[in-house]
């Protein structure tokens, strides 16, 4: 043989080697497209499952009823005749109503608070024990009509 078949067998030889050596490494436990029963049923059950979460309904509580007691209220109606109003820039202004007098920002004897609105013509407020407000000037009988509850 000649040289020049010797280096081209030679060269065919190294290029042979070296694509072998570029494949990659193929495995020795290569799978099968076939699978087993319970393989093939867990795929099926992945496959048809759903992102969504699942709703689980919560157990319905029953709940015994209570007798809530109800306050009774009843209707309490005061009268309350405004007869004059003092002010006062250093000390508490006074109110006189049914003949006594009240200090402003107290109480009378039904719980009502009764104060004094200043302005350019003095008015009296009475809140009731409710909340209710009404208002009146001298010389005026306010009627103060609210609910009180029931004792008892």
């Amino acid at each position: 043989m000649s040289s020049k078949s010797n280096i081209q067998a030679s060269t065919l030889a190294s290029l042979v080697v070296l694509a072998a050596l570029s494949l990659p490494a193929v495995s020795a436990d290569i799978q099968t497209l076939f699978t087993t029963p319970q393989e093939r049923q867990l795929i099926n059950s992945n496959r048809f499952k759903t992102d969504e979460p699942e709703v689980v309904e919560a157990p319905v509580e029953t709940v015994e009823p209570v007798e809530i007691e109800t306050p009774y209220t009843e209707e309490v109606r005061s009268e309350y005749r405004i007869s004059g109003i003092t002010l006062s820039t250093e000390g508490s202004s006074m109110i006189w109503v049914n003949g006594e007098v009240i200090e402003d920002g107290q109480k009378t004897p039904d719980g009502s608070r009764v104060r004094v609105l200043s302005g350019a013509q003095p008015r009296v407020q009475i809140t009731a024990p409710d909340g209710s407000r009404f208002e009146g000037e001298i010389g005026d009988t306010i009627e103060v009509v609210y609910q009180a509850p029931v004792k008892g």
